[in-house]
């Protein structure tokens, strides 16, 4: 019989989470419309100072970050479409940072492309994320859920609050992991307004005992809508001249635009002036799975009003699923590192759920991603084959004593 073996460091989360009550968490409310929410609980907020590391300097590492998740997934299927959000991805790797030490810690945040953890990254990360928290149009969400029984450490649970807003939850993954997964995919349903109706496809193995989620929401309108579509010419990357629904500038419109390295950039601007989109065009000659450097991104995303151009774009709505784990491994992601501070269990899965729709108003689009821990079942050493009489002993756990004692020698009766 497989073992499973349980060590999460369970802790006070009651008078030490500066919430009411005290003591430990108490039952799961029963099964309702969505299943159950579990019992909610907050970490501390850290004390913040100034802080080397900015916002931006984040927005740039998350670029980095992106484009060798771009290239990574893009080789494994270059005519495929690539739909991704590293903002969500880094987010959450971010978050099992938080719960990580030592090389793994180090590995993570070479990763991300930042520098490395600590007091000035943890104020980094609350200064972007209150930002983004005040964009209109614009929606994030942190969550971690456990087992119920069982808190992260209290170093992690505050630097998740202190840098990403985020929330514990507790749930019964070992007991109920159907309505547990069902909890989370409610949560992550609303936080992405019903684009991401299903984070988890399926429910969580019942040795899981911590769950990250971050979920991005996005409603824009473009400061000057496109005329409406009409049919035009598109080549996709395996060669093929297929018509499209098309979005063309309004007349008398014109946008800012940028080249660098043969990459042509068009920026398409939403209203209010805070969100901002970029289409980029490789150079005609480049090959599959063209992907800038940080460098000529950079220039990219600095387009000069001068500059002036004017665009047609197809229209399109797209959805995909990545599993990102085997995608992060090839990036020196191990899911097997070190993770006290979600009681050392190991990454079992890391999922993103991508929905993107683009039209002549505007820009609608949810991310959302998924970590799970998990604890690994114990092998055994030794397969014992009850192929022949044996003893059937039934005895209590302090003092053996033998209330059942049976010898099988024929188990037919």
């Amino acid at each position: 019989m497989t073992t499973v073996r349980r060590t999460l460091l369970a802790v006070s989360v009651g008078c030490a989470l500066s919430l009411a009550g005290c003591g430990a968490p108490g039952p799961i409310p029963p099964a309702g419309k969505q299943g159950y929410a579990g019992r909610e609980f907050k970490g501390r907020l850290e004390a913040l100072h100034p802080s080397a590391v900015s916002p931006a300097d984040l927005g740039t590492a998350d670029r980095a970050f992106g484009l060798r998740l771009l290239q990574d997934a893009c080789a494994a299927a270059p005519t495929a479409n690539a739909v991704l959000s590293p903002a969500s991805a880094a987010q959450t790797l971010g978050m099992m940072r938080t719960g990580a030490a030592g090389a793994t810690r180090t590995a993570l945040s070479t990763l991300l492309h930042q520098p490395a953890y600590g007091p000035a990254v943890i104020a980094a990360e609350h200064e972007r994320t209150s930002q983004l928290h005040m964009l209109a149009g614009l929606s994030t969400a942190n969550r971690l859920f456990t087992q119920s029984g069982t808190t992260p450490q209290q170093a992690t649970l505050d630097d998740l609050r202190t840098a990403y807003g985020a929330q514990l939850r507790t749930l019964d993954f070992l007991g109920r992991p159907r309505e547990s997964t069902d909890a989370i995919n409610h949560l992550v349903a609303g936080d992405t307004h019903g684009l991401i109706p299903r984070l988890f496809g399926q429910p969580l193995d019942s040795t899981t005992v911590a769950v990250l989620t971050n979920a991005i929401y996005l409603k824009a309108q473009w400061e000057d809508p496109f005329e409406p579509a009409v049919p035009g010419a598109f080549t996709t990357a395996d060669g093929r001249h297929v018509t499209v629904p098309t979005l063309k500038t309004a007349v008398g419109r014109v946008l800012s635009s940028a080249s660098a390295d043969g990459w042509r950039s068009v920026e398409l601007p939403y209203l209010h002036g805070k969100l901002t989109a970029f289409a980029l065009l490789p150079p005609a000659a480049e090959k599959p799975c063209a992907v800038p450097d940080s460098t000529t991104l950079t220039t990219l995303l600095r387009p000069d009003a001068h500059d002036a151009a004017t665009v047609t774009m197809p229209k399109f709505h797209l959805a995909q699923t990545n599993q990102l784990l085997p995608v992060l491994a090839r990036e020196g992601f191990r899911p097997d590192g070190d993770y006290p501070g979600f009681g050392g269990a190991h990454v079992s899965e890391i999922v993103q759920k991508v929905d993107i729709s683009v039209d002549e108003n505007g820009t609608k689009a949810a991310a959302a991603t998924g970590g799970v821990f998990a604890m690994s079942a114990q092998m055994a050493d030794t397969h014992v084959d009850l192929n022949r009489p044996f003893l059937f002993l039934v005895a209590d756990t302090a003092t053996h004593t033998p209330l059942f004692l049976t010898r099988v020698a024929d188990p037919r009766g």
